[in-house]
């Protein structure tokens, strides 16, 4: 045990905190901000998401109808599309974690994002070239599956950075703040006071200055109870922000086709996409955000003989302390873990294979069936699937009643 305490460093204790923005300014602030700290990036995610759902709703849809593909077929696509959607976050996030940060991933990923979003209300106006128009179409949701994976692993890290690290910085200023005020308020002499100044680095003058502006070298290894409450708090909204765009995105939509057909669906989807990306580069400027780099970050190879050794580890017992890879204990203790988590957990890919086909299968049953009408309103097959984010939704606000208006 001693060993795995003390065999490898942990990362975050080595992270480096650096302000860019108004936040700079608002770091010491100990009025309740964290919502709207992590407004816009509520705000970016909730639009995405109405882009997402609202277009993928119609997708299907799509295929068969104005590409003329088959039933099998045109499930087969959405099916395809999806899988690729949930296979490239694994590029974003090695993105992030070895060349460009949360925050230039996200930017980065959204404008390619963008970009095919775009493409796909151009590709169905050519009605008459239908060569042209697949092309264009599966062009577009390849750009649309890399924009999306690209920023996916990236949008709820970078917000629960932003709440976490605030915390810590201000609890930490706070306590440097308090010290000096007690020394300077106190009736000691200046030549006892002064000896214990300098043997002390936190009272350090230029330090909570320099802290503030230069960054901030936090030991995160520790990690309070209020920390974990503002975390938990943080993706509790956050979620709700995901759901509130499925909702909106999979009723507007499909009522927009009907009304302005396909181009004009997917061109909402697309601006609202475009609304997310001026919300997230506007949050920099109005509330600011707080980036933080760490001194080193583990190649893609470092985790694959990572996860070579856990497996030989766990499957053949072996623990040879003289091989290299077993010099950091810790590590290889956490991907065991993270390992033996996925094997208990991996028959939920059972109930998931099932659940993704409410965008295929379950609205190619429904457009064969006569819609009710709710309110006087004649809902559309694409529309059912809002029922999904809104039972979410509901679940989510019973739980977290209270915490939601603690802002």
């Amino acid at each position: 045990m001693d060993t795995l305490n003390t065999s490898s460093e942990s990362i975050l204790s080595r992270t480096i905190i650096q302000f860019v923005g108004p936040f700079k300014q608002r770091a010491t602030n100990n009025s309740p901000g964290d919502f709207w700290l992590t407004l816009p990036i509520f705000a970016t995610e909730c639009a995405e998401r109405f882009n997402f759902y609202g277009f993928t709703a119609l997708l299907t849809l799509y295929f068969q109808q104005h590409l003329h593909y088959g039933t099998q077929q045109a499930a087969a696509n959405f099916n395809y599309f999806q899988a690729l959607c949930y296979c490239t976050p694994l590029l974003g996030s090695w993105f992030a974690d070895q060349y460009l940060g949360k925050y230039r991933t996200i930017v980065y990923f959204t404008l390619i994002y963008l970009s095919g979003q775009l493409l796909l209300p151009l590709s169905s106006l050519l009605q008459e070239e239908v060569t042209w128009t697949k092309l264009l179409t599966f062009l577009s949701l390849f750009l649309i599956a890399l924009g999306t994976g690209g920023i996916k692993p990236c949008v709820s890290a970078f917000g629960a950075e932003q709440v976490e690290w605030r915390h810590k910085v201000r609890l930490q200023c706070t306590a440097v703040s308090l010290e000096r005020n007690a020394l300077s308020t106190s009736q000691l002499s200046k030549d006892f006071v002064d000896p214990l100044l300098q043997m002390n680095d936190n009272f350090n003058d230029d330090m909570v200055e320099e802290q503030v502006s230069n960054g901030y070298p936090i030991d995160a290894s520790h990690t309070s109870v209020e920390d974990r409450l503002n975390t938990t708090i943080y993706f509790a909204r956050f979620y709700l922000c995901i759901n509130m765009g499925a909702i909106a995105g999979q009723l507007i939509c499909p009522w927009t086709k009907q009304v302005f057909g396909w181009s004009g669906a997917y061109f909402v989807s697309a601006s609202v996409l475009l609304l997310s990306l001026v919300t997230f580069l506007n949050g920099m400027r109005f509330t600011g955000y707080v980036h933080i780099q760490k001194e080193s970050s583990p190649t893609l190879l470092h985790h694959i003989r990572h996860t070579v050794v856990s497996f030989s580890s766990i499957f053949f017992h072996r623990n040879d302390q003289n091989n290299q890879l077993y010099r950091t204990t810790r590590a290889i203790e956490e991907w065991r873990c993270i390992l033996r988590i996925s094997l208990l957990l991996s028959p939920i890919a059972i109930f998931w294979m099932c659940w993704s086909q409410q965008g295929a299968t379950w609205i190619q049953q429904l457009s064969l069936m006569e819609m009710p009408r709710i309110f006087d309103i004649q809902m559309n097959p694409a529309q059912w699937t809002a029922w999904n984010p809104l039972s979410k939704w509901l679940y989510i606000v019973i739980n977290h009643f209270q915490s939601f208006f603690l802002l």
